[in-house]
């Protein structure tokens, strides 16, 4: 189990949660305990699994079960942008990642990027409208990878349907979106005993 602390560090259990010990450390290779996501992609037969801490200005990835980090930093990697966000598998095996960065929180320009390698190069996704702060959330699902959302800090909700390569803003806006999920089920709709038919 992993899971990664705004400002307090990453972390991991081996014995289902028990017991926890900090992956950030010094000399562990991860150089800012501000951590904004962690992904555990799946072993391929390409690939053995690789871990992904994403702290505020550097994606951190490693091969060795953890043992071992290495990092570049975001502002050299994703056009002068620094400021990373979130990362989400596309596919259940994570040979098809999105990666979220902005200049910020809120932040007032924010990209999407995508990679079909596991992180190993990224590229740029087309945004149709441009968000007005930082994409902070990916919604996706196994049973459609071609069907994506996401949500800025400040409320679009932006949808992609050909695996995030682009991206085109719903009508709706919200207040804040801070995460996104969805599930193909169709959810009936039913009227309270008491309303007015």
């Amino acid at each position: 189990v992993w899971f990664g602390v705004e400002e307090g560090g990453a972390w991991r259990s081996r014995d289902g949660g028990d017991r926890w010990e900090r992956v950030d450390t010094p000399d562990s290779g991860i150089g800012n305990s501000d951590i904004h996501a962690v992904a555990v992609l799946l072993p391929t037969a390409d690939a053995p699994r690789k871990h992904l801490v994403l702290t505020v200005n550097t994606v951190y990835e490693s091969v060795d079960d953890g043992k071992t980090w290495s990092g570049v930093a975001s502002r050299t990697r994703f056009d002068g942008m620094y400021y990373t966000r979130t990362v989400q598998a596309v596919d259940p095996q994570g040979v098809q990642l999105l990666l979220a960065i902005g200049d910020g929180t809120p932040g007032t320009r924010s990209r999407i990027y995508r990679s079909g390698d596991r992180g190993a190069s990224w590229s740029a996704a087309t945004l149709h409208t441009a968000p007005n702060s930082t994409v902070w959330a990916f919604g996706a699902h196994a049973s459609d990878p071609s069907l994506l959302f996401a949500g800025t800090k400040y409320g679009h909700l932006l949808r992609s349907t050909d695996a995030g390569r682009s991206w085109f803003k719903e009508w709706r806006d919200f207040s804040e979106i801070a995460a996104v999920a969805w599930t193909p089920f169709e959810a009936p709709v039913r009227a309270h005993p008491q309303s007015i038919h």
